[in-house]
């Protein structure tokens, strides 16, 4: 279990760093949401056997909500 915060606290660290760097009125409010809920999930996978998988699976869903998000505003955006 240590072992594997090697991986899940650092990410989950550089997850948040960005996004306090990145926060700015008029951005969708799902994006804070999801990537603190990204550095919580990432986090708790510590405890799991296979939490690098389960870190690039959360990564991978954020990704997705991020491109969804930001397509939706460029779309009513015009």
């Amino acid at each position: 279990m240590l072992a594997n915060t090697a991986t899940t606290v650092p990410v989950a660290f550089y997850l948040i760093a960005v996004a306090a760097l990145r926060a700015h009125q008029g951005r969708p409010r799902i994006i804070p949401w999801s990537v603190g809920g990204a550095a919580a999930l990432v986090v708790a996978a510590s405890i799991l056997p296979v939490a690098l998988y389960v870190t690039a699976g959360v990564l991978s869903a954020l990704v997705a909500v991020l491109i969804v998000s930001t397509r939706a505003r460029v779309n009513a955006a015009g």
